[in-house]
């Protein structure tokens, strides 16, 4: 039916201000547990601990990890900024949330229910992605009172890290999807955001 936004994931940690991938090394990064997830961080020099999302409090607050990745709104309202000192404005990952219905129980419906669920559908992704524009400079305002230093990388600085982590591409060939290369990732790309 849609996708909702999350943001951009930026990166966390209570040990020091990030810059470049030489200064994630050694730093025990909370990551999704993902085979992909864990390759990019390794790629970046951190060491990667797969955690569920319900243990991450506890954990960065005990020192069990260092810091998380997480957008803006997510380390914001879970108060992430409580128990981690630096911040990285690193938006690595667009971070998204499918939101979908059954396709038999969809089918089932007539037509013009069909219609009423597709325009709801549809309204519901515009707000979500106007609310996650309108309310990221909030979110960044309530990590910053918190305490949080936020390092705003330039893009020179983000490309250091791109180029890094070049080789989850070659990852998610060779382990999901050979026919996916990054040039048809980035082909795609562009066709989207010349319809846009």
């Amino acid at each position: 039916m849609g996708y909702f936004e999350n943001g951009i994931r930026q990166l966390t940690n209570s040990k020091h201000p990030i810059t470049s991938p030489a200064d994630m090394k050694g730093l025990k990064i909370r990551v999704m547990e993902s085979p992909l997830y864990i390759d990019m961080f390794t790629q970046m020099g951190a060491n990667p601990m797969p955690m569920s999302f319900a243990e991450l409090y506890t954990a960065l607050q005990q020192g069990t990890v260092d810091g998380q990745d997480n957008p803006y709104a997510i380390t914001a309202t879970n108060a992430f900024y409580e128990v981690q000192k630096y911040m990285t404005d690193l938006s690595h990952t667009f971070d998204i949330t499918c939101f979908s219905i059954n396709d038999e129980f969809y089918q089932s419906l007539p037509a013009d229910l069909q219609k009423v669920v597709d325009e709801a559908a549809k309204a519901a992704v515009e707000t979500n992605r106007q609310q996650s524009i309108d309310k990221e400079q909030e979110y960044i305002k309530t990590i910053q009172d918190g305490g949080c230093e936020i390092t705003f990388l330039t893009d020179e600085q983000r490309n250091v890290f791109r180029e890094a982590t070049a080789g989850t591409y070659d990852f998610f060939t060779k382990n999901y999807n050979p026919t996916v290369t990054l040039e048809t990732v980035l082909a795609k790309a562009d066709e989207v955001n010349a319809a846009n």
